[in-house]
């Protein structure tokens, strides 16, 4: 296991969005480490109650090093696809560092509209709660793009819905929609690993519905594409290029009057997701901005005037 560490300390906000998006569309989940927000987020939520901070060390208030760094963990198989070219970064080797331990301490319980996302070391009462063991891959509801599909299908009909995950991850976003009552879902990653991933997490929840998960690549692989069938929900949270080139095979997926939530997006790349989804005929029924990353909600209902 290798750990990367990119100084960004450089680069606008928006250099590092965009940065960020190419790492997630590489397949790595990067993290943002920024000592002089950590410190003024502390300072403004000290003594604030429960889930806050009542004491901020000395070390937090006075940081040693102030630089911003993304971080991300990956395998030597996963990296070949990292392009580091005119990036400033550190690799070490954390192959004997207990990973999966030393994370979880950083991987709490969150609430997201009606819903909890609770990881499976952790106790949390809640009475709807999505238990989860994302291991390696992408989907925690941590990143404001899963966030913000959670968010968007708690205001769709999902009862008796056919869903398709595209970029699935953890599976997150397909079996929260079979635990508020959809029929099925079917879950596409390039990551293999995300079929045994999906399996664990239907099972740590007691989900029955999912049809199908599938590993590859819509855009290069036409065989996968003629396995895919028709649904009424499609999450396609992934970055904006790819949700641009996936349009075009996408719409072909949805029945009469489906819903597509789009995620991933940063606001410098809001327009142009914008125009894809108007030249592919899509109509979009609402747009949602957290943190400078954008969500879409979308129909194909003018596709069958």
């Amino acid at each position: 296991m290798n750990e990367i560490t990119i100084d960004v300390s450089n680069k606008t906000e928006e250099e590092i969005d965009i940065l960020i998006a190419e790492l997630i569309e590489q397949g790595f989940r990067p993290q943002i480490i920024d000592p002089e927000k950590d410190k003024e987020f502390l300072i403004e939520n000290v003594n604030k109650g429960e889930g806050y901070a009542d004491y901020i060390s000395d070390e937090l208030l006075n940081p040693v090093d102030y630089r911003v760094y993304l971080r991300f963990y990956s395998d030597d198989e996963k990296l070949k696809r990292f392009n580091s070219e005119g990036l400033s970064i550190e690799q070490r080797d954390v192959s004997n560092w207990d990973f999966e331990n030393e994370w979880k301490k950083h991987f709490k319980p969150l609430e997201i509209g009606n819903i909890a996302v609770v990881p499976f070391w952790e106790e949390y009462e809640h009475n709807q709660k999505f238990i989860i063991n994302p291991g390696h891959l992408f989907g925690t509801g941590f990143h404001e793009s899963t966030n913000q599909c959670i968010k968007a299908m708690q205001n769709l009909e999902l009862s008796e819905k056919a869903v398709l995950d595209i970029g699935c991850g953890t599976g997150i976003l397909g079996l929260i929609a079979l635990m508020a009552g959809a029929d099925n879902a079917t879950f596409i990653d390039i990551e293999p690993a995300a079929k045994q991933t999906v399996t664990n997490n239907a099972e740590l929840n007691k989900l029955e519905g999912v049809k199908e998960i599938l590993v590859g690549d819509i855009l290069t692989e036409p065989n996968l594409v003629e396995k895919i069938q028709k649904y009424d929900i499609i999450f396609l949270n992934i970055v904006a290029d790819v949700i641009i080139k996936m349009l075009p095979i996408v719409k072909t997926f949805m029945k009469e009057n489906a819903k597509l939530i789009c995620a991933g997006i940063i606001i410098e790349r809001r327009e142009d997701v914008l125009e894809a989804l108007s030249t592919e005929g899509f109509k979009v029924i609402n747009i949602e901005n957290l943190n400078d990353w954008i969500g879409i909600v979308s129909t194909n209902e003018t596709f069958h005037k």
